[in-house]
């Protein structure tokens, strides 16, 4: 259905001046397409009363992101000739709730006033005197923007002395003597979108089957995973997605929970038709030749609006069929197009302001239990990059107190991958902690940490062992050779055999790694801790960046060592 809407060439205008017409009407959301970043492509299809002309007019105006707007008409015997935004004028009846607005409804009303020097007398109200919004076009300047009515601040009162012409501020109270009227009817602007259509020389009928898609923010999922483990290598993943309408109401429509990152190449960019300011912004950019200057698609970097690729993978996500609508919302399974995978909900009413959380996967993964320990460099702040207060804490207290973390690794085995989100990982019904889902394609690993294994001791011992001065000569410069040596010693209290994966990471050059060890030259441009900044002497200069890692079998009671050493150079 979206596709079909999207098959007819629009002809779109912009009036920026009053329009008059039949009263407009409503087509409602049959279908959004929502992404994790705040974005819904939103599909509108209904059948609708046409006006005196045969055209349609809605009362409903979007805000889509630029080059995103489009409509059609699916009547048969009918083409859609252009689409207007448009501004009109609106007669809004509301309760009256101030004697200014109670005087103004009740005109040829007799009444008592009383001043606010206590001066009482009868009168009739005569009404208020009022530039209204015709007056307004044909006295501005042309090129004005649509006017409001402007209302004077006095009242005509017709008394035995004559018409009296009263400030509203000096009156006090008023008493009618006849029950007034409460409400007022108040003129205010609104937004029409206006589809004309081209009968072909034929009567238009009374109503027309028109439609419009756009993308526009307002919409988002928060997906969120619960993950039971058995203890025995299964688990049963539950994908559930929080739905936050901002954008407007839904009623019984279906709904794609989009898992991917869609590319949007104007998505801070808003089409003319919104009628807001920015289309004369944008009408001005491309008279300047400058059009959308720095509009380069810069989504939040908020890992719950993106994909964080854990262990490697690509991108995806998809649609399906739907269920039954008398049972509320039905998900049905998911299934890939191109690189995004969408699960497809039917029957989802949702006002905006509302949020809803539905069930929308769930299946089972294998998993085995995981021991890691990872040693961050210890830089300082001659041989190492600027870093943040909270980064360098962090890795002061990761050397002073290494400790082994226990993750579960999870097998993607589904048919659809892994998303971004929090997950919280119960074991016979005890919370055991909550971690964050990783992006995992099909047939890929994600590990999650769990807890620190208490029963895991780590020893850390780093030490100098060698200084050779005017080692190297670099830039007309001397650098001394700074050898050092380490030993990581892990004691397991277990009462069965572990695994432990060990990452050391180190600055400079590795120059040996005892029991096995692998050790890893890192790119110390493109690898580089994603917390540190750059310095004034970058310190990639003369010294790289290397790791170790190790797959180390402790035995219970018994110690593991694991020894490297490694230099550095340095003035």
């Amino acid at each position: 259905m979206v596709m079909r809407l999207l098959r007819p060439l629009t002809l779109m205008g912009v009036a920026l001046a009053a329009v008059a017409g039949d009263d407009p009407a409503t087509i409602p959301v049959t279908e959004v397409t929502v992404f994790k970043d705040g974005h819904a492509f939103v599909a509108h299809e209904g059948v609708v009363k046409t006006d005196s002309d045969g055209n349609v007019a809605l009362d409903y105006l979007p805000t889509p992101v630029l080059g995103t707007f489009w409509s059609a008409c699916l009547q048969e015997g009918a083409t859609l000739k252009a689409v207007v935004a448009a501004q009109r004028h609106v007669t809004i009846e509301r309760t009256a709730l101030q004697l200014r607005q109670l005087i103004e409804a009740n005109p040829n009303q007799d009444c008592t006033i009383t001043e606010q020097d206590g001066l009482s007398y009868r009168a009739t109200i005569q009404g208020l005197p009022v530039r209204s919004s015709e007056e307004m076009e044909r006295t501005n300047p042309p090129g004005t923007a649509v006017p409001q009515p402007v209302k004077g601040d006095v009242v005509f009162l017709k008394t035995e002395a004559g018409t009296k012409v009263l400030p509203l501020e000096r009156i006090r109270d008023v008493v009618f003597l006849r029950d007034p009227v409460k409400t007022i009817k108040e003129d205010e602007i609104r937004n029409r979108l206006v589809l004309k259509l081209d009968w072909g020389g034929a009567a238009p009928a009374p109503e027309a089957r028109v439609g419009m898609v756009y993308f526009q923010r307002g919409l988002r999922w928060i997906p969120s995973y619960k993950i039971e483990l058995d203890g025995a290598g299964k688990a049963r993943l539950i994908l559930q997605g929080t739905l936050v309408n901002e954008l407007t109401d839904l009623e019984n429509a279906n709904v794609n929970f989009v898992v991917g990152v869609p590319s949007i190449k104007f998505a801070n960019e808003t089409d003319p038709m919104a009628l807001q300011s920015l289309a004369v912004r944008v009408v001005a950019s491309t008279e300047g030749g400058n059009l959308f200057s720095n509009t380069s698609n810069t989504f939040s970097n908020n890992v719950l609006m993106t994909q964080v690729s854990g262990n490697g993978g690509f991108n995806p996500e998809s649609s399906t069929a739907g269920g039954a609508v008398n049972l509320g919302p039905e998900v049905g399974a998911a299934d890939q197009r191109e690189e995004l995978f969408v699960f497809r909900a039917t029957g989802v009413t949702l006002k905006r302001g509302e949020r809803m959380v539905m069930r929308i996967a769930e299946y089972d993964a294998a998993y085995r239990d995981v021991y890691a320990l990872d040693i961050p460099v210890g830089y300082t702040t001659e041989n190492g990059p600027s870093v943040s207060d909270d980064a360098s804490a962090q890795i002061a207290h990761a050397l002073k107190e290494p400790r082994v973390m226990h993750r579960i690794r999870l097998t993607n085995a589904g048919p659809h991958p892994f998303t971004t989100a929090p997950a919280l990982l119960l074991q016979e019904g005890t919370v055991l902690a909550q971690s964050m889902m990783t992006y995992a394609a099909v047939g890929a690993e994600v590990d999650l940490d769990v807890t620190k294994a208490v029963d895991i001791q780590v020893a850390l011992d780093d030490q100098e062992s060698g200084r050779t001065p005017n080692a190297t000569q670099w830039m007309g410069q001397q650098f001394q050779r700074i050898a050092l040596s380490g030993k990581l010693t892990l004691f397991s209290l277990r009462s069965e055999p572990v695994e432990v994966e060990v990452t050391r990471h180190l600055y400079g050059e590795i120059d040996s790694a005892g029991q096995d060890g692998k050790i890893r030259k890192v790119n110390a441009i493109e690898d580089a801790d994603p917390s540190s900044t750059r310095g004034s002497w970058p310190y990639v200069w003369l010294n790289g960046r290397g790791e170790i890692t190790w797959k180390a079998t402790l035995q219970p009671r018994q110690p593991a060592v694991l020894e490297y050493a490694w230099h550095y150079f340095w003035k």
